[in-house]
């Protein structure tokens, strides 16, 4: 059995992202699991902000785009998120001046801390949203 922590990086990122991606063009929505794996939502009934995130990435791989947003609109950046990993041992080896241009980049932590804000203000929104339905 090969040792996880002799594998480059990059390569085990393509690995998980490939399995991530394969898995989302076995399932659909419907033949997902029924087993909830969300700790917040088995806690208290109410939605985190990564709840659908599995339903919406299975979505966009069989190019139901609208549920896929209706699931979670997170699931697009995940799912783009995957395919940069899968691409990245290419591109890193093809392209290698891109990756060093993006590494030296004064504002390379602007996007993953918005994305992390904008992440949990969502959460919050949908939570917010339900408890003033009820």
């Amino acid at each position: 059995m090969t040792d996880l922590r002799k594998l480059p990086d990059r390569l085990l990122g393509a690995i998980i992202a490939l399995l991530v991606l394969m898995g989302s063009f076995t399932f659909t929505p419907a033949t997902l699991p029924g087993f909830d794996f969300c700790w917040f939502h088995r806690l208290t009934g109410l939605p985190c902000a990564g709840c659908g995130l599995t339903r919406s990435i299975c979505c966009i791989s069989h190019l139901d785009f609208a549920r896929a947003w209706s699931f979670n609109p997170f699931g697009y950046l995940v799912y783009a998120t995957a395919i940069y990993l899968l691409l990245r041992p290419l591109t890193s080896k093809y392209f290698p001046n891109l990756e060093k241009a993006f590494a030296n980049t004064k504002m390379r932590w602007a996007f993953p801390i918005g994305v992390v804000v904008c992440f949990f203000l969502f959460g919050l929104w949908r939570i917010i949203r339900i408890l003033a339905s009820r």
